[in-house]
């Protein structure tokens, strides 16, 4: 029996992974604590957000399976590769990378607030998604603070929302 590689089904994996972020999103928003009673509470907007993810998903996955349906009826789905050098295998899975770089992410805002894991997150997503031989570290530096910080202005100034503090302050 011929090995196909994991390639053949990472668009379906990947739709799938979406599929069940935008259901984890939607069942989450259920537990959002309302303080007053408003025709839009704060639980409108993950939801709205949840279901578009899902349908973008559904569309995803829909397109996935019509490729390897395709690629299977045709005879090209790649053989499994040779064993490859880690490096290899890293540059290859920088979705998931990304992916476990969110989560940490999330977890680290509940922690020490939305500043300082905002501008560790952007900075090293901007690094894993930089392909150049020559990076402009002091460029990315200064794109990792400046976003992140106007983003918290804007959003406690002009759209009176409070985001997490953390531990520190």
């Amino acid at each position: 029996m011929r090995k196909y590689s994991l390639n053949n089904y990472k668009n379906i994996g990947a739709a799938l992974a979406v599929l069940l972020i935008a259901v984890f999103l939607f069942v989450s928003s259920f537990f959002v604590k309302t303080s007053t009673v408003t025709t839009l509470g704060p639980e409108f907007m993950p939801r709205l957000i949840s279901i578009v993810i899902f349908l973008l998903g559904l569309m995803n996955l829909r397109t996935a399976v019509r490729d390897f349906q395709f690629l299977k009826k045709n005879g090209k789905l790649e053989p499994a590769p040779p064993p490859r050098t880690p490096k290899e295998i890293f540059l290859n899975n920088l979705d998931w990378v990304s992916g476990a770089l969110m989560m940490v992410y999330v977890i680290s805002i509940s922690i020490f607030g939305f500043l300082l894991p905002s501008i560790v997150y952007m900075f090293l997503q901007i690094l894993l998604y930089t392909t150049t031989q020559k990076r402009n570290y002091g460029l990315y530096l200064i794109f990792s603070i400046v976003i992140p910080c106007a983003v918290y202005f804007l959003f406690r100034n002009y759209f009176f929302l409070m985001l997490p503090k953390g531990i520190l302050g």
